[in-house]
């Protein structure tokens, strides 16, 4: 999980370089191409992360229910 971590903070530092422009979208399909990668690759499952990322926001936002992060932030924040 800490791969994760460190690569959401790599992203914040220089998200031009990871996701070409600043997108939830492609932050979105970034962070899940990865979790997916992980999986095949080492059959590690990141749902823990997934799980705790939603909650977080959701937590942050005071929702319950249960839409995934990102359109939580979609929904608060129009646009990219």
């Amino acid at each position: 999980m800490q791969r994760v971590y460190k690569l959401l903070f790599n992203i914040k530092e220089r998200p031009i370089a990871f996701l070409g422009k600043k997108s939830l979208e492609r932050l979105e399909f970034s962070l899940a191409g990865y979790i997916y990668g992980v999986y095949e690759c080492e059959g590690t499952s990141l749902n823990v992360f997934q799980n705790r990322f939603n909650d977080f926001v959701a937590k942050k936002y005071q929702i319950t229910s249960s839409h995934n992060w990102g359109s939580i932030i979609r929904f608060y924040h129009c646009g990219e």
